[in-house]
């Protein structure tokens, strides 16, 4: 594993993600992956990533007022439950090829909601 491309990554996620908004895990976990993480490894790592990205664009957007506090509180209290039901139920009972699968289908089902709402 060469660790000096890291960086190189995420910049590019740091790059599309403060463009389009995209969280990091979309777009890191598939190049983990591309470099031979292990999809729990990938995950799990991304999700640092995400921290350190959330910290940032908070103090960011947070400083310029760009931030609906009551929504972002609605959101986190089902975010950890969805996190939670996940890392506990579904997530350790997928091989890597479904795993694969499954995010490639999240992000086609994405792809395609982006595209299609008004």
């Amino acid at each position: 594993m060469n660790y000096f491309l890291l960086p190189v990554a995420g910049l590019l996620v740091g790059i599309l993600g403060g463009t389009a908004g995209v969280g990091g895990a979309i777009l890191l976990v598939p190049i983990l992956l591309w470099f031979g993480f292990s999809k729990d490894l990938a995950v799990g790592t991304s999700f640092v990533n995400v921290l350190v990205v959330a910290l940032t664009a908070l103090a960011l957007y947070g400083g310029k007022g760009q931030i609906d506090w009551k929504a972002s509180a609605f959101l986190a209290g089902g975010t950890v439950l969805g996190v939670w039901l996940a890392t506990t139920f579904i997530q350790p009972h997928l091989d890597e090829k479904t795993f694969r699968y499954f995010f490639a289908g999240v992000l086609i089902l994405m792809a395609i909601f982006v595209l299609l709402k008004k």
